[in-house]
Order: C-alpha cells, then sequence, then structure tokens
C-alpha cells in the first residue's frame, strides 16, 4: 500500500533530520511510504523537497556537508525514479549536482545561483522482526545443581 504525505514541514524535517528554520522556504515536499501491511511497517519510502534554504541550511549542507555529499555527474539522476511534475528531471545544466548515500540514494541539486535547493531520497524500511528461537530448557543434573561438573577433572600425574 502507498501513502503519500504532503506536509512540507514533517517532509522536510525527516529529509534533512531537522526541524525547517524560518529563513527556510519550502516550495514543494512530498513522502511516499510503502508498506506490506500494518504489522510490517514500512518497506520502502522515497521523498522530494525544493526549498529557497536560508543561510544556516546552507552552510549545513553545502560547507559542513552533512550528507557526507560528493559532486556527481548527470548519471546520479539515473537512480531518481518517479520524481514529482515539479521536480527538475531535464535541462539540469542549471545545478551542480551532489550525489551519495547507500547506491545513491541521497541526490541533491542546488542551483548555480544559489537560491534553490532540490534533493531527494530513498530507502527500505526496517527488516521485519524474526521469533527467537525457543532456547532447550536442559533437567540434566548438572544444570540443576549448578555451574560445576559432577566430577572433577581427570588428574595428569603417573
Amino acid at each position: 500500500m502507498l501513502v503519500t504525505k504532503m506536509e512540507a514541514g514533517e517532509v522536510f524535517k525527516r529529509a534533512f533530520w531537522r526541524r525547517p528554520s524560518p529563513e527556510d522556504k519550502i516550495l514543494h515536499a512530498e513522502r511516499r511510504e510503502w508498506t506490506r501491511d500494518q504489522a510490517d511497517g514500512v518497506s520502502h519510502w522515497q521523498w522530494f523537497v525544493a526549498v529557497e534554504p536560508g543561510p544556516a541550511l546552507k552552510t549545513w549542507l553545502r560547507e559542513r556537508n552533512a550528507f557526507s555529499l560528493h559532486p556527481a555527474g548527470i548519471e546520479a539522476m539515473s537512480t531518481v525514479k518517479g520524481t514529482p511534475a515539479w521536480f527538475p528531471h531535464q535541462g539540469l545544466g542549471d545545478y551542480e549536482i551532489h550525489a551519495g548515500g547507500n547506491g545513491g540514494s541521497l541526490v541533491f541539486l542546488y542551483a548555480r545561483n544559489g537560491d534553490l535547493l532540490y534533493a531527494t531520497g530513498s530507502g527500505t524500511g526496517f527488516t521485519p522482526a524474526v521469533a527467537a528461537p525457543a532456547i532447550p530448557v536442559s533437567t540434566s543434573q548438572s544444570a540443576i545443581q549448578g555451574r560445576l561438573p559432577n566430577t572433577p577433572p581427570p588428574n595428569p600425574s603417573p
């Protein structure tokens, strides 16, 4: 089942692991979550954000490189699928493309004029829990008496 969330502040927070500051102007935001069923939770997620970043966000993303992204070519966009209509996918010469994450799962498009950032990320949810194997309960005499064996160790002397 697919659930799409469009609440800009919440999508921003889940994407960048921080709340937007008053200087950050979120233009578009979308988060998609696929679930197997309610018990298993999210199996796959994908988000897209378009923001006019404030000074603090620019510094955190560009200079501090919070997500360890590296400059990438246009081929980094080949990992991005299912973009919303507002997300750039052609004519990317006006953007610096940075990518990283596991398998290029993060792609940031920085406008060369510095006033706009498009970002996307995707990944999988947590692996569903597996029941722990049952631990057999021993009823042998040694288990009942404690940790020490019932007999002394062999005597190595002749």
